[in-house]
């Protein structure tokens, strides 16, 4: 886990815009941003993966079949 600044979010499962050494970083919310004000210090993890990850492989799939 890392400590990071909160900046906003659109809300649960949508946009969200962290802080992380001066960089503002847009992720997924999925850690309950709406119970943050803009400037707190939160514990996060990230990942890395691709939007609609999941939904892009299986279209790629039926495509080769």
């Amino acid at each position: 886990m890392m400590e990071v600044i909160f900046k906003k979010t659109e809300g649960d499962y949508l946009e969200a815009v962290i802080e992380i050494n001066g960089q503002d970083i847009t992720v997924m919310d999925e850690f309950g941003g709406n119970k943050y004000s803009a400037g707190d210090c939160i514990g996060v993890e990230l990942s890395v993966g691709l939007a609609y990850e999941d939904e892009e492989q299986a279209t790629n799939n039926q495509d080769r079949q």
